[in-house]
């Protein structure tokens, strides 16, 4: 895909997303207009505020896996062309 139909997808499609908001629609048919992911879940770090240590309020732990690169190329073929 060139960089005009990119442009041009990413403008059609945050204009929709302003129109759906203006109208407070339930379901919406814009793409996402920001995306952040996390790569992976590991971490080797102890910070205070983080809910994702066990025994913080949280379920999640240390041991989670990376990222699966198919759902990164979904997420790329589905999104990164809106955005």
């Amino acid at each position: 895909m060139n960089n005009q139909s990119t442009q041009n997808l990413h403008h059609a499609n945050e204009s929709l997303n302003h129109l759906e908001i203006r109208e407070q629609r339930l379901l919406l048919e814009s793409r996402p207009t920001h995306l952040w992911l996390a790569v992976s879940g590991k971490c080797n770090l102890s910070c205070a505020h983080c809910l994702g240590i066990p025994g913080r309020g949280s379920t999640r732990t240390r041991d989670l896996v990376d990222l699966d690169w198919k759902v990164f190329e979904y997420l790329e073929k589905e999104l990164f062309p809106y955005r």
